[in-house]
């Protein structure tokens, strides 16, 4: 898990323009991975302690990022989307595990994959449902054992768009729909 931590100053028109300054400490961190700072904003004091310096803003400014330890925070499954758009051709690959720390193996999970165009002439592995009104395309996998081999799901479909005739990437979107107890 990452994350940003923010600071909203007060609006510039409130503050008349005033910086905000204030000290703060960073304690329990033994979930923490990594942190870093943003050093134009913030400077260390030493002992955990830092200062911040700024003026106001309408935007919340990033002051810190931060990264949890993995067993922190298991996250039950893990995805992967893989992309190749080659001529007219699109190819989309789905890697799955789950995580082997859960208690249980994760059961019923749907993969659905938003078609980026009509979809005609798909190829796919292992078998699908389509929708074709929606432009969807769902995987159901029964079981996703706990400590078992990467799992791949593929597609690929004629385009009408060729790769180097594209102004902007194809955008692939996959939802992952499970249920954790636990």
């Amino acid at each position: 898990l990452m994350g940003v931590v923010y600071l909203r100053t007060l609006p510039p028109k409130v503050s008349g323009n005033k910086e905000t300054e204030f000290s703060f400490r960073i304690d329990g961190t033994s979930a923490v991975k990594r942190v870093a700072i943003q050093s134009s904003r913030v400077s260390s004091l030493g002992n955990a302690m830092f200062h911040v310096r700024t003026f106001a803003s309408e935007e919340p400014l990033p002051i810190l990022k931060y990264s949890l330890l993995p067993q922190v925070t298991p996250i039950p499954l893990r995805v992967r989307l893989v992309k190749r758009h080659v001529g007219t051709l699109l190819s989309v690959m789905i890697q799955y595990v789950s995580n082997p720390d859960l208690p249980a193996p994760l059961t019923d999970v749907a993969f659905i994959l938003k078609l980026p165009v009509d979809p005609t002439l798909l190829t796919v592995s292992p078998k699908a449902v389509l929708n074709r009104p929606e432009k969807e395309l769902k995987w159901h996998v029964k079981e996703i054992p706990l400590k078992g081999k990467l799992g791949k799901l593929r597609v690929r479909m004629p385009v009408d768009i060729n790769e180097e005739d594209a102004e902007e990437e194809i955008d692939v979107v996959c939802y992952v729909k499970f249920l954790v107890k636990g």
